[in-house]
């Protein structure tokens, strides 16, 4: 009997070369608020996955009160609750490293934008600095 497991795999997909005008807005924002994120979506590893993390412990707190209390009606909860525990495990153990890798790459491409854009003075330093490298 053959079991699958569904999971997730995540790649991070860079985004087409922005245009001037796209360049000029953005040297604009960053020279009126230096705290200024091109990123809006900045989720990180634990708030991606904050509900399979939530799921794990407490699985496993109903798994281990489930068999140490004895058998019955007990045993078949923490039976549930390990089967549930061993699932979430397992597809978090999947899907983790590609988010991992996902966030890290994200995070580099648009850290490496806003120095390039904070320290260029013309978009053709800008194309120069970022995209020929």
């Amino acid at each position: 009997m053959r079991q699958e497991v569904n999971y997730q795999k995540t790649h991070f997909k860079r985004p087409p070369k922005i245009n001037e005008e796209t360049f000029v807005s953005l040297k604009n924002e960053f020279n009126k608020n230096s705290n200024f994120h091109i990123d809006k979506k900045n989720e990180t590893f634990s708030e991606h996955f904050s509900t399979k993390l939530i799921i794990i412990v407490v699985s496993f707190i109903i798994m281990i009160g489930g068999f140490s209390l004895g058998e019955g009606i007990t045993t078949a909860i923490g039976g549930f609750a390990m089967l549930t525990f061993l699932v979430v495990l397992i597809r978090l153990l999947l899907e983790g490293p590609s988010y991992a890798t996902y966030v890290k790459e994200r995070r580099s491409y648009f850290e490496r934008m806003t120095y390039a854009i904070k320290t260029s003075d013309t978009y053709f330093e800008y194309i120069d600095k970022f995209y020929k490298k």
